[in-house]
């Protein structure tokens, strides 16, 4: 069956086979707005509504923020391959490759926290698709997740809007801190810095592995 949408005089016949109309599918899965939709994923509500349409095709950069934001499998978005979304459940072990793409799921986290990020209130249960050679800490004590840059300060290499991997510090030493940007915490406020040699004045969360997604600037 095809789906066809009046376009002024014109009509769009969507395929419904097509990852236009995957994407309307999970929009009524998510019960969410186009309006919503365009703002979390910065592209704006007449983008969504043309891509709906039929009169755009799904970027690449506005396929990862389905994916980061919403948790829109991109994979079957591109190609109806797989889950429509990625959803783990806070006890579920982020180390399990996704089947046949070599990915695990961290959680996506809007602040820096210590600890276990799964336990932690700062975690509302998104997550992020990185690659298994990135995704398991370096140490049994230690956790990795996704922190995505908002406000916070940096070293002028990582900026807003960007998505890094954090590994959390518990039992890192001072030379494995030292010389590599960490993400640290001064009265209260969270930051990304080089820092040479850490301070007692610091609490130092964990160390940034590197940039997963450069944002949209």
């Amino acid at each position: 069956m095809e789906i066809s949408v009046a376009r002024t005089r014109k009509t769009v016949v969507i395929n419904p086979d097509s990852p236009n109309a995957r994407l309307a599918q999970a929009i009524q899965e998510l019960k969410v707005t186009q309006a919503e939709l365009g703002r979390r994923t910065k592209v704006g509500s007449p983008y969504v509504n043309d891509v709906l349409r039929g009169r755009r095709s799904i970027s690449e950069p506005f396929a990862e923020y389905l994916q980061s934001e919403f948790g829109i499998n991109k994979i079957w978005l591109r190609y109806g391959e797989g889950p429509m979304f990625w959803r783990f459940s806070p006890s579920a072990s982020v180390k399990g490759a996704v089947a046949g793409f070599g990915l695990a799921q961290l959680p996506l986290l809007d602040r820096p926290c210590d600890g276990n990020s799964q336990e932690n209130e700062a975690w509302l249960g998104s997550t992020h698709p990185v690659p298994l050679s990135l995704a398991n800490p370096s140490a049994s004590d230690r956790h990795r997740y996704v922190l995505r840059i908002a406000g916070y300060g940096t070293s002028g290499e990582i900026r807003d809007g960007d998505l890094v991997l954090v590994e959390n510090a518990g039992g890192f030493s001072s030379d494995e801190l030292a010389c590599r940007l960490c993400v640290v915490a001064t009265a209260g406020i969270g930051k990304i810095r080089r820092i040479a040699e850490p301070k007692d004045r610091l609490e130092i969360w964990g160390r940034c592995i590197g940039i997963l997604w450069r944002g949209l600037h």
